[in-house]
């Protein structure tokens, strides 16, 4: 099974077995035809295609970017704050049930203040973290989110994926408070039949749907908020276009080439920054029996030349995270790292160069 249906599966898993609050009923929206060109598995997966979905507010400055690049071997990553598991944190489920698969966190993002938003799946809430773990709020919209598959953070409302929603998945636009101010079935052909794995903002706020990790994009509603689906090129970010045409990563006039250990992974856009750099994610498979997948991030100059690159520690994760790595508003990426009693908020270090896991590899150096 490939890595994108593995995490389709999970997807369609989540939105039969979660049992937290049920929703209320909203009228479905309609307009859009139904797709005709979904992109279909073949030799090259083609994981989400995201941006660190969080629009900085008029009046706060954008900090420049100054990302060190180590020219030494050292520690993949430094913990920047921990989270709790169970009542007073994030909600795991089916631990130590055989039978059941394990679920958790599916997401997280930073927002423009270097605040934390962290998508506590199966507690169907979102939790608020300051920039050093202090615990800012809770957003509990209970009774509409049944699981949260990914969610962005537009000035200060926060919209959220509620991909296990029944009958028909939905966004929900929530402000600080928990209280819904907007909310919108997704319509037919942007559904998990459909390949609907996450949500992005656009340039101007528009709230953007992820079909299969980003292989194809479409806006959901405009910059006013106003409900206008329509298929998109690629993500728009500063007035850049970036989109995946795999083993090619466009970013405007710019196109990069990425190698696969065996011919399989995937490429997404993670982030960009005022002074056009910007941040790509590599997910080269290297086994599939156990299944062992490199997830590394590169750093690019607007010109597209390769500043570093990092190591995200995938094998670490106790519960798999559809969406685990955000880009701060002062350059820096971060992972969420799921461990058995808690959670970790961990900063990646940056090099001049990666060894790869596997010896042989042939992927991207």
């Amino acid at each position: 099974m490939s890595n994108r249906a593995r995490i389709y599966t999970f997807l369609v898993g989540l939105a039969l077995t979660s049992n937290a609050c049920q929703p209320g009923v909203v009228p479905e929206a309609t307009g859009l035809p139904a797709q005709t060109d979904t992109p279909t598995a073949n030799t090259t997966i083609t994981p989400r295609s995201t941006t660190a979905p969080t629009l900085t507010p008029t009046g706060i400055p954008t900090p420049v970017v100054s990302i060190l690049i180590h020219d030494k071997p050292g520690p993949l990553y430094e913990k920047v704050f921990d989270v709790p598991v169970g009542e007073h944190g994030i909600t795991y489920e089916g631990i130590d049930v055989p039978e059941r698969q394990r679920t958790g966190p599916q997401a997280f993002v930073v927002a423009s203040d270097g605040s934390f938003y962290i998508a506590d799946t199966m507690g169907g809430r979102v939790l608020h973290y300051s920039s050093t773990g202090d615990r800012l709020g809770i957003i509990n919209p209970c009774d509409w989110v049944v699981g949260i598959g990914d969610l962005a953070v537009i000035d200060s409302d926060v919209v959220v994926l509620d991909i296990a929603a029944n009958p028909v998945p939905r966004v929900l636009r929530c402000s600080p408070d928990g209280k819904v101010v907007a909310s919108y079935d997704l319509p037919v052909g942007l559904r998990l039949e459909n390949g609907l794995t996450g949500i992005a903002v656009g340039d101007n706020g528009e709230v953007l749907i992820e079909l299969e990790f980003g292989a194809s994009l479409y806006q959901l509603t405009d910059t006013s908020g106003l409900y206008a689906p329509r298929r998109l090129e690629g993500l728009v970010q500063r007035g850049r276009l970036y989109k995946v045409v795999s083993p090619y990563l466009i970013a405007g006039d710019a196109k990069i080439e990425f190698k696969f250990s065996s011919g399989y992974g995937g490429l997404y856009f993670l982030g960009t920054h005022a002074d056009g750099s910007f941040y790509v994610v590599q997910e080269d498979v290297l086994n599939w029996n156990p299944v062992e997948v490199d997830q590394t991030v590169h750093y690019f100059s607007t010109e597209g030349r390769r500043l570093g690159m990092a190591r995200a520690p995938l094998a670490e994760q106790f519960i798999y995270m559809t969406h685990g790595l955000a880009v701060g508003p002062d350059g820096v990426v971060y992972a969420m790292i799921t461990r058995r009693d808690h959670v970790e908020i961990v900063s990646l270090n940056f090099f001049g160069h990666l060894e790869p896991l596997v010896p042989s590899s042939t992927a991207t150096p």
